[in-house]
């Protein structure tokens, strides 16, 4: 009983002293994980270190090698890291492009350090943590394989654009390019490799302070003669700027093309006594020609900005360009009828100014819904016709006032001019004739107020004859027993004449009776 008293006491004891022993080190173990947590935050995470020779890797930590894994496979090692780090570590692409092999940067963000040692020809990056890594979500097998394939694929994405893309940091330099911006570069560089970090290959490189836009440059190569065009479009990423350089050959070709066709136009409408004034789709003033300002009176410094269409005859009203008008909204609104009018393509008007100067004014529409206005100075043109319409009606006049009947055929036979005394004669208007009647039509109409002749006969022969003809005359007996002299004459161009008269009936006087007698 004793023993075994004894027994479970010594048992007690061990047991005891176990668990003290247990408890010790458990806070020994406690203690020493918080000191490192405390005082060692920074060093738990294993470094990451390359070396290289000659710019190849030739040793690496397995931290290093899985972080070697997410870079292009484009160009040398040392550029491969480079163009990886370069944008967290402002400056490394100076040192490695300058040789510079000492030197230690801290990460934009002050959480990295990366650290630049030569050792025998060889040169060590060593990438370290200066603050402990903040707790996240950790990821699983699965979704780092669906960010590694997005990855992959944006990379893919971005390094075989068809045009150069490039990121730059805050002083100009290039911390990251893809493959066609690297091969633009060899080219410039008359094949020299440019895989490397570097200055931009433009000239009228983005200056850092800019934000998002579009600007264009030219580049010129070695062995082309005319330069390449580009529109750089830049986007801003942190302090960084993303470049992308759109090919716009063809669109300064095209501009160019446009450019050309427009001076060449110009040149030809300079010569041109119509005054021509082109209005685009927004009704502004696009083209206008010499003649415009001299026929309108508007200065080329007045066109040349731009004016829009009712600004141009706004100011034609207020120069006594263009018609009256009672008032200024019903001027407003025959000008919106015109404009409608020039759009489709129907609007002709003659303006009779108050000078006395006459205007037609023709609009016609062009592509891309522009509208062109033709002003054509028409007054000698109306001068002329209205001499001419005054001349018509004195010969008018002038045959009108003959006794004789006389009626005027064109080489084809219509009937192109007749009196008054032959409308009578044959009596035209009462018989409902047509106003221009053939010869043969006419022909008819002299037959069927005479006596059955062989005249009319001969009549028609003589003025369908083309030879050369000989004027002659004939008399034909009327159903009402007068009598008729008929001539016909050849005039000049084809043209025939036909005269009717009746004969003079001279009174004689009554013999004298003889004185003898």
């Amino acid at each position: 009983m004793t023993f075994d008293m004894l027994s479970l006491a010594q048992a007690a004891w061990i047991l005891l002293a176990g668990v003290a022993v247990a408890f010790a080190a458990l806070w020994l173990v406690t203690r020493h994980t918080q000191w490192r947590a405390g005082s060692c935050a920074a060093s738990d995470q294993p470094d990451i270190a390359f070396l290289f020779r000659a710019g190849e890797l030739v040793d690496a930590s397995d931290a290093a090698w899985r972080l070697f894994d997410f870079t292009e496979p484009d160009g040398s090692d040392l550029d491969r890291i480079a163009c990886l780090l370069a944008p967290r570590f402002a400056g490394l692409a100076e040192h490695l492009g300058t040789g510079t092999q000492e030197a230690k940067l801290a990460s934009q963000d002050g959480r990295s350090r990366l650290c630049l040692a030569a050792e025998r020809g060889n040169l060590r990056i060593t990438l370290r943590d200066l603050a402990p890594l903040k707790a996240g979500p950790s990821l699983d097998r699965h979704s780092l394989a669906v960010l590694a394939d997005e990855l992959t694929m944006l990379r893919r994405l971005c390094g075989n654009a068809p045009y150069p893309v490039w990121r730059q940091d805050a002083d100009g330099q290039v911390t990251w390019c893809n493959t066609e911006c690297r091969a633009l570069g060899a080219c410039l560089h008359s094949g020299k490799s440019t895989s490397a970090p570097q200055r931009s290959i433009f000239a009228d490189e983005p200056a850092p302070g800019d934000g998002p836009g579009v600007r264009r440059v030219s580049l010129n190569l070695p062995n082309e003669a005319e330069p390449r065009w580009f529109e750089l479009q830049t986007d801003r990423i942190a302090d960084d700027l993303l470049v992308t350089a759109l090919p716009a050959d063809r669109i300064v070709r095209a501009e160019r093309s446009l450019s050309d066709f427009i001076q060449t136009l110009t040149q030809t409408f300079a010569h041109l006594n119509v005054g021509l004034a082109v209005f685009g789709r927004n009704r502004e003033l696009a083209v206008f020609n010499p003649a415009l300002t001299d026929l309108l009176g508007l200065q080329p410094e007045y066109l040349i900005s731009r004016p829009t269409l009712f600004q141009v005859f706004d100011r034609l009203r207020e120069r006594r360009m263009v018609p009256e008008t009672k008032d200024y909204k019903s001027w407003r609104r025959r000008m919106t009828a015109l404009e409608v009018a020039a759009a489709d393509g129907a609007y002709s008007e003659t303006w009779s100014l108050v000078d006395g100067r006459t205007f037609r004014v023709t609009g016609r529409p062009h592509p891309e819904g522009a509208v062109a206005f033709l002003f054509e100075d028409i007054s000698a043109e109306i001068s002329l016709e209205r001499k001419f319409r005054a001349k018509l009606q004195l010969e008018r006049a002038v045959i009108d006032s003959v006794e004789e009947a006389i009626a005027v055929f064109t080489p084809p036979g219509r009937l192109a001019l007749s009196n008054r005394a032959y409308a009578a004669l044959w009596q035209i208007e009462a018989a409902g004739q047509e106003a221009e009647p053939n010869f043969i039509e006419a022909s008819r109409i002299w037959q069927k107020h005479s006596v059955p002749t062989p005249v009319w006969g001969d009549a028609r022969d003589f003025s369908a004859t083309i030879s050369e003809r000989s004027n002659w005359t004939a008399d034909v007996r009327l159903r009402d027993g007068r009598t008729l002299c008929c001539r016909f004459d050849a005039l000049p161009g084809g043209f025939t004449l036909a005269g009717f008269s009746e004969p003079l009936t001279l009174a004689l006087p009554a013999p004298s009776k003889s004185l003898s007698a």
